[in-house]
């Protein structure tokens, strides 16, 4: 996998950033002037405020092995994860996924129309930088219950960028250990045109579910093709 691949609303089901409260304090004399005689008012009147601070560190979601999630805000730091490759469950104990540890991931579930829940998994080496880029390696995982009632042709619609963001697409049915899947290669993706994204889709039985995977990266399409059907046949449900 390539070390550098969203749901159109990759943060539901998350709070923003926390305020951070920071407080300073500033002295000053009060000075009263008479209308002939300036008149000094003995000492120093020390004047007390607290000024908000907005934290701008996005909430992050690192799961690493037989750790539960994990909410980060402005200030917190993690310990170093191996680029070992790892099962991460997402929440809801629907599916979990092989993934290198040391990726950022958020693994709460999205809200899709009419309240349903979706399970997904995120993960990137920079997850800020996936869900505003085209290039920055990252991938999606969701999994589409029968509540929801989607099919195949529904999950690829969602995941697919709008025709404007890359230059070519080509849709193809591939053989998986999942059954065939639907698979979606997208390249000359964003301002650049360096930005390459797989899309794959698979409707499964036991349980039933229907897959979802993107994955972006800005290197060759033959090495993301390869990684995101690694890992979409490394699901366990």
């Amino acid at each position: 996998m390539a070390n550098h691949g969203s749901v159109r609303s990759p943060r539901q089901g998350y709070a923003p950033a926390p305020l951070v409260m920071k407080s300073n304090k500033n002295s000053s004399g009060l000075i009263v002037i008479g209308a002939v005689i300036v008149i000094v008012i003995g000492g120093i009147v020390a004047l007390l405020f607290s000024v908000s601070g907005r934290d701008r560190t996005p909430p992050l979601t690192l799961v690493p092995l037989g750790v539960a999630s994990t909410l980060l805000g402005d200030g917190a730091t993690t310990l170093p994860i191996s680029d070992a490759i790892i099962a991460v469950p997402d929440d809801t104990g629907t599916f979990s996924v092989n993934l290198r540890g040391n990726l950022q991931m958020e693994t709460a579930p999205s809200i899709a129309g009419g309240g349903f829940t979706v399970p997904r998994v995120t993960a990137s080496d920079d997850l800020e930088a996936y869900y505003a880029d085209n290039t920055t390696f990252g991938v999606l995982i969701v999994a589409v219950g029968p509540d929801i009632g989607s099919e195949v042709a529904q999950v690829l619609s969602f995941l697919e960028p709008n025709e404007s963001v890359c230059k070519d697409r080509l849709r193809e049915t591939i053989t998986t250990t999942l059954g065939n899947a639907v698979r979606v290669s997208l390249t000359g993706c964003g301002v650049d045109d360096l930005g390459t994204k797989v899309l794959l889709s698979v409707q499964v039985a036991d349980p039933p579910l229907v897959i979802g995977i993107r994955m972006q990266d800005d290197g060759d399409l033959t090495a993301v093709q390869s990684a995101a059907l690694y890992i979409l046949e490394t699901m366990q449900f």
